[in-house]
């Protein structure tokens, strides 16, 4: 799966210019140079680093969003701040949760695309279980559940390595 998602993200992002060995420092000419990576839900940051560092090494400026994972505004607010420290044209790319923050996040003008990982995608307004509803249930989306406090977990009997 990780070699998957790392050649997905490559070939939409890179074209050419992962396909040929170029020194890191010398990116295409009018490619956006900026990357921002958003997580998706039960997972922060750190789940996109394998990708950061190939991409960091191919001479992209990474930046990871810490999403709190409190609320779609507050993951959104995480996603336009690492935005506004972008310097220049900048590709968003969201993981699951992830694609519903891009979505929102991704109107910025420094935005040149969005890129959907696995991910989501409803159209701007969208609500994600407006999304849910226009497919079958999954198994993984009938494993999670809300406590008392409207937190959600994924059930540890219907995925064990939760």
């Amino acid at each position: 799966m990780r070699n998957f998602l790392l050649s997905t993200v490559a070939t939409i992002l890179g074209g050419a210019a992962f396909a040929a060995p170029a020194p890191s420092a010398e990116l295409p000419k009018g490619a956006a140079h900026n990357i921002v990576l958003v997580h998706g839900a039960f997972v922060d940051q750190t789940s996109w680093k394998p990708v950061a560092d190939i991409l960091t090494k191919k001479g992209y400026n990474v930046t990871l969003v810490e999403n709190p994972l409190t609320s779609l505004a507050a993951d959104v607010d995480a996603t336009k701040r690492a935005l506004a420290k972008q310097n220049g044209r900048t590709v968003l790319v969201g993981h699951s949760w992830g694609g519903v923050v891009i979505t929102q996040a991704g109107n910025d003008p420094k935005v040149s695309a969005l890129v959907y990982v696995s991910a989501f995608a409803p159209d701007v307004g969208q609500s994600l279980a407006a999304l849910a509803k226009s497919g079958p249930a999954t198994e993984g989306a009938t494993a999670i559940h809300a406590d008392d406090k409207g937190d959600l977990t994924i059930d540890p009997k219907v995925f064990p390595a939760a």
